[in-house]
């Protein structure tokens, strides 16, 4: 079991009364610690870097009835069965999924903190929509550790994708050219949720000068980083595709800016009867292919329950806002069970954060969320670079000014 040192905090008591009573009110006004602080007071964070691992987006409904109520109450229990099987599916292993059993539908609603419906349609028999489902992870993870299969809920930041495609053994690579069913196969797979998001280059002109072809066939991480970097992004997917007839063999490769690349090659039947069930092969073959990248985040995310602990660390503050935003974060770091506040001054916040899992684990999880956690000899130091606000530039106090004799 992990264990941090308690620091005092000098003047701790003074400071934070009158910190409270200076800045209570309009921290209130701003949202409690989880929420989001104002953007006024941050830069712009990706979405995906902070996303809630337990949200399902985006799950089609379309039932028909004796009458629109009906398809309409049927469609959305539907709907959150489907996002429930969709959100054990990217936390657990592929190996694992024939063998967790989907509990019954009221179990399932139980599990469901709420939802929310987009895009509806009907008529007087048929209900369409488009859910997104936000499930209770103290229930989920309860569900998971009774199936007793190993599980991961740490998102990564997003990746992009650069989609290599060979139309023939021994033919061009074509990378940036329009006519290139695999790009679009990618492109219509987006957004793509579960633990890894991804997204797709633009493709502008300073992508082409970026990447050639070559250099992506060559795995030339500078120039594959740069363009990572281009989109504030952890690092890219290689997914080479060549097409042999009806199959297309993918080799995908996973890089990040440290640690050695990760490969997979797999093939898929690509034959259809028009361009649109052609189309449409090529979509769930991108979508196999992003499966292996998936399971090797969860193998190196897996959440050891019989592990954890409580550790100590020094924040360095300007504001409560900017307290109240690092404690947002930290709420949504699946690793961490609980943060206590011990002490606090103007500059300095110190927290106790319960987590599971080690050290190594928490710190892994908390830098997908732009959090650093390291250690400064026996004391632990977070550090949130993007949520860092500069304090006001203050002018100095005018000068002193010789009251007029009388």
């Amino acid at each position: 079991m992990a264990s941090g040192q308690t620091v005092p905090v000098l003047g701790f008591i003074f400071v934070v009364l009158a910190l409270w009573a200076a800045m209570l009110v309009p921290a209130l006004a701003q949202g409690t610690a989880d929420s989001t602080p104002a953007p006024s007071a941050s830069p712009v964070v990706p979405a995906e870097v902070i996303a809630d691992p337990f949200v399902v987006h985006n799950v089609p409904v379309d039932v028909t009835a004796t009458s629109v109520t009906e398809a309409r109450e049927r469609g959305l229990t539907q709907a959150r069965v489907t996002a429930f099987r969709r959100l054990i599916e990217w936390m657990t292993l592929r190996e694992n999924w024939a063998a967790i059993a989907t509990p019954d539908t009221n179990k399932v609603i139980e599990m469901v903190l709420e939802f929310s419906v987009a895009n509806e349609r009907s008529s007087a028999v048929r209900y369409l929509a488009d859910l997104t489902v936000r499930f209770d992870p103290v229930l989920i993870r309860t569900f998971l550790r009774a199936q007793n299969f190993p599980f991961a809920e740490t998102p990564s930041r997003f990746l992009v994708v650069v989609p290599l495609y060979q139309p023939s053994a021994g033919g061009a690579v074509e990378l940036w050219q329009d006519a290139n069913p695999w790009r679009d196969a990618w492109s219509a797979i987006l957004p793509h949720d579960g633990l890894v998001p991804i997204t797709l280059p633009l493709g502008d002109l300073q992508d082409i000068a970026m990447v050639s072809a070559d250099q992506a066939i060559a795995k030339d991480r500078e120039a594959l980083m740069k363009l990572a970097a281009k989109y504030g992004a952890a690092g890219v997917v290689l997914a080479r595709a060549t097409s042999t007839g009806d199959t297309l063999n993918i080799a995908v490769t996973e890089l990040r800016p440290l640690g050695d690349p990760f490969e997979a090659q797999l093939s898929a039947t690509v034959s259809g009867a028009d361009d649109k069930a052609r189309a449409e092969a090529f979509k769930t073959a991108a979508i196999e292919a992003m499966q292996p990248v998936e399971d090797h985040w969860k193998k190196r995310n897996t959440l050891r329950f019989g592990a954890g602990g409580k550790l100590t660390a020094l924040i360095s503050v300007n504001s409560l806002q900017e307290w109240l935003g690092i404690k947002a974060r930290l709420a949504r770091v699946p690793a961490v069970e609980k943060v206590d506040l011990e002490a606090m001054s103007k500059t300095l916040v110190q927290a106790a954060i319960t987590f599971v899992g080690d050290e190594a684990q928490l710190q892994f999880a908390m830098s997908q969320s732009d959090l650093e956690l390291s250690k400064d000899g026996d004391m632990w130091i977070l550090r949130a670079p993007s949520l860092r606000v500069q304090p006001p530039a203050t002018e100095p106090p005018p000068a002193a000014v010789a009251p007029p004799k009388p």
